[in-house]
């Protein structure tokens, strides 16, 4: 039984909120397997059979029916959730049963029972290494012990707007590495990021994310877009001499246009489920391999967290923070794959142009953005020092360059904690060898 955050935001404050519930899977003949559950954790059907089921908790002669209402989920999918409004009526009891009605059906065809076991013991979760370090911006990586996966049904770090970053299992079962952010969009405080464990009864415990938090500084930019950066736009996105006309000048306009080209879904392409990510076993402590410059003969134009202030024609018409590195060199220069990888995307997307994505495992990801030609396929193996692609200036871009982004899970970080092998030992293979060394005496 998997359980989920459903998860609601709340549109005055970007903070989301969400409470733990368990899903149940009806199957096509309105029965579910007997399962643990601890009595109080609300119960989620997904949206089309709970529109035809009613749901009671048997307990002696007593038949107490769940309140059933629409909740949206941690990927915005409903549920029909179902609730018991008064949880001191299961007080004091080992056993219950679930009773399932399916109300488009008629009796006695159209009701199914199923055993409840109570259990209220909180899982295992400790944590046996963490980064020594996480930077504000960047990323760190902890292992914590927990239940086996057949007993776990969700593990993640949780962030201080309720997002979870998952985990892999490492060396074996029971044990998880995760790689999490530390997004820079948030307040510069640590806050109070977690690791959250639940078992398949919907017990939970959570313990502190426990490492040296270190704030940063951000550099703040003026950008003067070129005056013929609306004709140049026009011409790339093959706008005929009217449609071109209208833009001109409209540097939001021109924006849009290019944001409107094929894209790459980034939160949905580098984040998996709880499930998912735990079909992958984390076998070796030395994970990523050593990185190669994506540009040779560089020099670096632009830093990630820059606080950027475009002007055109002596007006402000956009403010943006920047999401990576620039490098600049010479027109048409070959751009090479960081690390090892495997291509994810290798088109368009959006603003950043013509851009290849490649996924390095363990939920890291590096994106390549402004290119004049791609040279690589999707599903295509790459590995560190392989040319990818040709720099250019498509999308939002006033000059031959290369933006190089790395995200985690979705999330944007700092690019420089992973141009050089030191440092990615350092943060993420350091805590993946101590907590080896542990796992060896247990």
């Amino acid at each position: 039984m998997i359980y989920f955050f459903l998860v609601s935001l709340f549109f005055s404050t970007p903070i989301l909120s969400f409470t733990i519930y368990t899903p149940l899977d009806i199957n096509s003949r309105g029965k579910v397997p007997s399962f643990e559950w601890n009595a109080q954790t609300p119960l989620a059907v997904d949206i089309e059979n709970g529109e035809k089921y009613q749901l009671s908790i048997l307990k002696n002669n007593l038949t107490i029916d769940l309140t059933k209402k629409i909740s949206k989920d941690f990927e915005n999918k409903d549920h029909y959730i179902f609730s018991v409004h008064d949880l001191s009526l299961l007080s004091n009891t080992t056993e219950l049963t679930l009773q399932i009605v399916n109300t488009q059906k008629k009796w006695p065809f159209n009701t199914s029972k199923t055993k409840i076991t109570i259990n209220t013991n909180s899982p295992l979760l400790e944590m046996l290494s963490i980064s020594d370090t996480v930077t504000h911006g960047g990323a760190g990586l902890v292992v914590v012990q927990s239940e086996k996966k057949e007993d776990l049904s969700f593990l993640a770090v949780m962030d201080e707007r309720g997002i979870p970053f998952y985990p892999r299992i490492f060396k074996k079962d029971g044990f998880y590495s995760i790689l999490f952010p530390w997004y820079s969009d948030y307040s510069k405080d640590w806050g109070e990021k977690y690791i959250l464990a639940i078992d398949s009864a919907g017990n939970h415990t959570e313990i502190p994310l426990d490492t040296n938090p270190l704030n940063r500084s951000y550099r703040q930019r003026v950008i003067t877009l070129p005056p013929d950066y609306a004709a140049q736009k026009a011409k790339e996105l093959v706008l005929d001499a009217k449609d071109a006309k209208k833009l001109e000048g409209d540097i939001n306009a021109i924006n849009a246009q290019l944001a409107k080209q094929v894209t790459f879904n980034r939160w949905v392409e580098t984040r998996t489920s709880f499930d998912e990510s735990t079909k992958k076993i984390i076998k070796s402590p030395e994970f990523f391999s050593q990185p190669s410059m994506p540009m040779s003969n560089a020099i670096t134009t632009a830093y990630y967290g820059d606080k950027r202030r475009y002007y055109y024609q002596n007006k402000v018409v956009r403010q943006s923070v920047h999401r990576g590195h620039d490098y600049a060199s010479y027109p048409n220069t070959p751009i090479y794959a960081l690390l090892d990888g495997t291509v994810v995307h290798g088109d368009w997307y959006g603003g950043n142009g013509k851009t290849v994505v490649l996924d390095h495992g363990m939920h890291v990801y590096s994106m390549y953005a402004h290119n004049k030609e791609i040279l690589v396929k999707k599903g295509q193996k790459i590995k560190a020092g392989t040319q990818i692609s040709i720099s250019g200036t498509t999308g939002q871009s006033t000059g031959d360059h290369l933006h190089l982004s790395i995200f985690v899970q979705g999330m944007y970080i700092e690019p420089k904690e992973w141009l050089k092998y030191d440092s990615i030992d350092k943060l993420f293979h350091k805590p993946l060898r101590e907590a080896e060394k542990i796992i060896r005496t247990l």
